[in-house]
């Protein structure tokens, strides 16, 4: 490379080189202030995804996976079966008392399960007080009960 400038150097006049050094040191400059603007540019949208995330981490409750438990198991499994009697023909006395038996402990089991909440669009107008009536009855399964029961 360096026998390419002397080479080069050979055939231009000393003016002629200034300017083509001074021609490459401000190109080598103006890259230089570009690379610094991508690097700011690229720290503030990284900042920013994440923030965005922070946001919707706090905003989003986690989805939880609810696992049954054995008595609700049990319960759904019998109640399955009570239901396939009772297309077919009229359900016992015993079978009767079985079916609440196992629909209340099915319904005691899901009140105690947290809920998910029900997804709400909201547009950038809602009020603060919105957004907490729809926190406060997403929380609590009971609320959501007596609301929709209500109906």
């Amino acid at each position: 490379m360096s026998n390419d400038i002397l080479l080069l150097a050979g055939k231009k006049k000393k003016s002629e080189l200034i300017q083509d050094i001074t021609y490459l040191s401000q190109l080598a400059m103006t890259q230089d202030i570009q690379l610094d603007n991508l690097k700011k540019d690229l720290e503030r949208k990284n900042n920013e995804i994440s923030h965005l995330k922070k946001l919707l981490e706090a905003m989003v409750p986690p989805l939880i996976k609810v696992e049954m438990q054995a008595e609700e198991v049990v319960a759904e499994e019998q109640l399955k079966r009570l239901r396939d009697l009772a297309q077919n023909r009229d359900l016992t006395l015993e079978e009767a008392r079985k079916f609440e038996i196992f629909s209340k402990i099915k319904q005691s089991v899901e009140k105690t399960r947290p809920i998910i909440p029900h997804w709400t669009a909201l547009s950038e107008s809602t009020s603060n007080r919105d957004l907490l009536k729809i926190a406060e009855t997403s929380t609590y399964k009971e609320k959501i009960v007596d609301e929709s029961s209500s109906e």
